[in-house]
């Protein structure tokens, strides 16, 4: 039987079809990025080291820019190379923090973010982010209230990886407007192709599904080659 009756629209001599109908409902689709998350981490997403780019040591955080037209987002569906844009999120989201005295959304996120980053550097210890003063507005990462990594764009490929899935994650939330308290509420479709790449057997095994542990409604629709990441899954999640 027929999975969707679209298929039967496919003409009888080719393989394929494509469809737009995304237009026809826009109230639904509307709903939908109002109040989740969607995204899109392409096999081709890749991020430059710091030992080639030594021009992202160099650039600075800046608050983004909105677009307020209506039915234009300010969301980009396409992850590819998403640091430099989370990067500038932060700040805003850092701002946020000193108009609210450290109470609300931002908090909320922000608490949510240095959880996330315990769980990227496996330790219990004060690892959080941190943004530097405005004559070097870099985001570095901060151990024991010392500065520890001076530049997020200077950690290795794979933890770059799992923090971009992250914060992209949250980042594509809040802009969204939904409700935020904790890392359960976010809820949303990603997509990841390829999702075991650039991350070595151990953040593929252990990491990368404890990770996806901790985002209960986002439903993770990824592919990949490595038996690592099925191992991971089946020891996180069991058999089903």
């Amino acid at each position: 039987p027929e999975i969707d009756s679209s298929f039967g629209e496919i003409p009888l001599h080719e393989a394929s079809m494509f469809k737009a109908n995304l237009i026809n409902n826009p109230v639904e689709v509307s709903k939908q990025f109002q109040n989740n998350c969607v995204l899109y981490f392409p096999a081709n997403r890749f991020e430059q080291p710091a030992w080639l780019n030594a021009q992202n040591l160099k650039a600075t955080a800046e608050f983004i820019e909105r677009t307020r037209i209506n039915r234009v987002s300010n969301r980009q569906i396409i992850q590819q190379s998403p640091l430099t844009v989370s990067k500038n999120w932060l700040l805003d989201i850092a701002l946020d923090l000193l108009q609210a005295r450290y109470q609300g959304t931002a908090n909320n996120i922000w608490n949510a973010i240095t959880k996330l980053i315990q769980l990227i550097f496996r330790t219990d210890e004060n690892v959080r982010l941190g943004i530097g003063p405005r004559q070097n507005r870099a985001v570095s990462i901060v151990k024991n209230e010392t500065e520890f990594i001076p530049n997020i764009f200077q950690l290795s490929t794979g933890q770059t990886s799992i923090l971009n899935i992250v914060l992209s994650i949250l980042r594509d939330f809040d802009m969204s407007g939904a409700y935020f308290e904790k890392l359960e509420d976010v809820s949303g479709v990603v997509i990841i192709d390829e999702v075991d790449a650039h991350l070595h057997a151990d953040l593929q095994c252990n990491l990368l599904p404890a990770v996806i542990q901790l985002f209960p409604k986002v439903q993770f629709i990824l592919t990949t080659h490595s038996p690592l990441l099925l191992v991971g899954m089946k020891t996180q999640f069991g058999d089903t």
